[in-house]
């Protein structure tokens, strides 16, 4: 499972959780989504992830920032870094419109490749020190081969070009 790390805190946050306006989303995928700055400024989550080594590995997530509540707004650029196997594979950001809300969360998606080692650690680390309480959200986190990503897109372009030579 997910561990919590650093000096400051996370926050999970549901869509049946309250919010003045309504209730917080939409999250990206499922239930529930996790605030990197919790209460108490920067944390991070990390999980170690069994693989095969020498394998590359897509790992893709959503991303989103906490814009604050209304009347509060924390619409600073949130950052936070990724790393796999302790080694940063990537820095990212998450710039809010004037229109974010808590019950308007908008989400962008990010993919990276990694090489693994049999057992690595995954790490997201927010980098937002704009407020101790608004961070970088990420959502829908998924790893997979590559090769089998690659395989399933050659075999769909391949059937789409059967259908479109196979004139009767």
């Amino acid at each position: 499972g997910w561990n919590s790390l650093g000096g400051g805190d996370i926050e999970f946050t549901t869509t049946q959780t309250p919010v003045p306006g309504g209730f917080f989303g939409p999250v990206a995928q499922g239930s529930g989504c996790l605030d990197l700055n919790g209460i108490a400024f920067q944390g991070a989550v990390s999980q170690i992830v069994t693989n095969e080594p020498g394998v590359v590995y897509r790992l893709r997530f959503a991303m989103s920032g906490n814009p604050g509540i209304l009347g509060q707004p924390r619409r600073a650029t949130k950052t936070m870094n990724v790393s796999w196997g302790g080694t940063n594979a990537g820095s990212f950001s998450f710039t809010h419109l004037p229109s974010d809300t808590q019950t308007n969360q908008r989400w962008e998606y990010h993919a990276i490749l990694v090489t693994g080692r049999g057992l690595d650690e995954l790490r997201f680390t927010s980098t937002s020190a704009d407020y101790n309480d608004a961070g970088p959200i990420i959502d829908d986190i998924s790893i997979a081969p590559l090769e089998e990503i690659l395989s399933v897109r050659v075999s769909q372009i391949e059937l789409c070009w059967d259908t479109v030579t196979n004139f009767t």
